[in-house]
């Protein structure tokens, strides 16, 4: 699994997004939505609505691989 997620890795963009956008596939977290990072942290867990977006074929080729 890790090679896979490395292997994908420079080909996604992860991008914030409305909470709409998990509704309207049907599915949400129960979890309470992070706006912001307090300081120390969160003493319990929260979420972050993202989407994962394919990078353009260009900004690909830029990206320094590890």
């Amino acid at each position: 699994m890790i090679d896979a997620i490395a292997t994908v890795k420079p080909l996604l963009e992860v991008n914030v997004t409305s909470v709409l956008v998990y509704f309207a596939d049907g599915h949400s977290l129960t979890l309470p939505i992070a706006t912001r990072i307090p300081k120390g942290g969160f003493r319990k867990p929260h979420w972050v609505p993202v989407v994962l977006k394919r990078r353009r074929e260009a900004d690909v080729r830029a990206t320094p691989r590890k």
